[in-house]
C-alpha cells in the first residue's frame, strides 16, 4: 500500500510541475489577456487537486510509517506555500477588467514569477531529496 502511495504522490507532483511549466509557457506566449485569463482560470483547478493529493497521499505515508521528519515538514509547507500564491495569483487576476491593460501586464509579470517559483522549488526540492536519500 505504501508503495502505491508513494507512486500517486510523485506522479501528481509531476503533475503539478507540468501544470506550472504549462502555465509559465501560456503567460509567456499569450498576448490576449483576456483568453489567457479563462485558460488559466481553467487550469488551475487541475493544479489545486494535484497538491491536494500530494498533501493526502504525503500525509498518508508520513502517519503509515512514523516518519515525521524535518523534510516532511518542509513539504507540507512548500504545500501551502503553493495555495498561497495561487490564491494570491487568483485573486490579482479576477480584479482585472479588459480595459485595464496596465494591470494586466502587472499581473502577466506577476504570474511569470510565480510559476517561475512553484518550477524552481519543486525542482530544487526534487534535487535535495535525492541528495539526502
Amino acid at each position: 500500500m505504501i508503495q502505491n502511495a508513494i507512486f500517486v504522490h510523485i506522479f501528481f507532483i509531476f503533475i503539478m510541475f507540468l501544470i506550472s511549466a504549462f502555465n509559465l509557457y501560456l503567460v509567456t506566449t499569450y498576448d490576449n489577456y483576456i483568453k489567457l485569463a479563462k485558460k488559466i482560470k481553467f487550469i488551475a483547478p487541475s493544479f489545486h487537486i494535484s497538491n491536494s493529493i500530494v498533501i493526502f497521499t504525503g500525509l498518508l505515508m508520513e502517519f503509515f510509517t512514523k516518519n515525521f521528519s524535518f523534510y516532511i515538514h518542509i513539504m507540507s509547507l512548500i504545500s501551502i506555500l503553493f495555495i498561497v500564491i495561487e490564491a494570491k495569483r487568483y485573486k490579482k487576476m479576477r480584479a482585472i477588467t479588459s480595459k485595464q491593460v496596465v494591470l494586466q501586464k502587472e499581473f502577466i509579470l506577476f504570474a511569470k514569477k510565480v510559476y517561475i517559483i512553484e518550477l524552481v522549488v519543486m525542482g530544487l526540492f526534487v534535487i535535495f531529496y535525492e541528495y539526502i536519500h
